[in-house]
């Protein structure tokens, strides 16, 4: 059994990734907006490059949580058994 403590601290965190995720959304529609304004293309461009970045550090940190998660003595269905094996350290 994971103890309270310990999975509070995994719900608060995993709201955050929430959060950041509406963050990109709300980015996204930025992005969207300045489409129309010729003279925005680059930073558009730079924009996309960002949320691209943001895009690969959160599924890592996703995917590193489910691994916690795991560790922990949590469940979990989407992990490869490689995956599983490690974050239980077998």
């Amino acid at each position: 059994m994971i103890p309270n403590h310990q999975r509070e601290n995994y719900e608060r965190s995993d709201h955050l990734i929430h959060v950041i995720k509406h963050l990109q959304a709300a980015a996204y529609e930025m992005v969207g907006n300045l489409e129309i304004i010729p003279e925005h293309r680059g930073l558009m461009d730079t924009v996309l490059a960002m949320l691209d970045v943001a895009d690969e550090k959160i599924s890592a940190l996703e995917h590193a949580r489910q691994l916690e998660w795991v560790g922990l003595g949590g469940k979990n269905e989407t992990l490869s058994e490689s995956d599983l094996n490690k974050a239980r350290g077998d």
